[in-house]
């Protein structure tokens, strides 16, 4: 006798599995709905980058994109600058004009660094008084220079705060270039710190650079 092919009929759940049109639609609500949610999300995700005070980058970020430059020199070979500003004597000017002037000064401060380096140039507030600058494909002779014509320039321009007297403010400044070494993160933050406590400790209001 021959054995007969059996026919399975479909189920229910084979029955309303969607179209394909119904498929693409339902994928495209959801890719619809995360946008949204992306788009909902991003003031926290600029929120954990930014320094609430001065509004520019803040040690997060400074951490982030420093580990970024150091891997892409790794790969690429390109040099990078890393310079560690901290302003002379800031706490003078709390004890003299207040903490609020403190803060507007710190606004300023950040401001005018920001308008005196270049566009590919990354501005961060790391702490206090201290900011923190990367350089990329910056070696350590014109990182030098860039740092050296700000400081010059901020020598030259008291910052005037309403209803108080102009305050003049200079800062101290460690630079080093990773171009001769691939060290770490913290390696370069280690050696930027060491060369800032040289320029503070050879009388302030002066940079001091290194190669590491």
């Amino acid at each position: 006798m021959d054995q007969g092919v059996a026919l399975r009929r479909p189920t229910a759940k084979t029955a309303e599995r969607p179209a394909p049109a119904e498929a693409v639609e339902g994928y495209e609500q959801r890719i619809a709905q995360l946008e949204r949610e992306v788009r909902r999300l991003q003031p926290y995700k600029q929120m954990a980058v930014i320094d609430h005070l001065t509004q520019i980058f803040n040690r997060r970020y400074f951490d982030s994109r420093l580990e970024e430059e150091v891997a892409r020199m790794s790969r690429r070979g390109f040099p990078f600058c890393v310079a560690l500003v901290d302003l002379d004597h800031f706490k003078k000017i709390n004890d003299t004009h207040g903490h609020c002037v403190g803060d507007l000064v710190l606004r300023e401060f950040a401001h005018f660094l920001t308008q005196n380096l270049r566009r590919i140039d990354v501005v961060c507030r790391i702490g206090g008084e201290e900011f923190a600058v990367i350089m990329p494909d910056t070696d350590i002779t014109a990182g030098l220079v860039i740092m050296q014509r700000i400081l010059e320039k901020l020598l030259h321009h008291p910052f005037t705060i309403q209803n108080h007297p102009s305050i003049q403010i200079s800062f101290s400044c460690g630079i080093v270039s990773n171009a001769l070494s691939f060290k770490n993160h913290n390696a370069i933050v280690d050696e930027a710190d060491q060369a800032l406590y040289e320029a503070k400790r050879s009388g302030r209001s002066q940079i001091m650079a290194r190669n590491c």
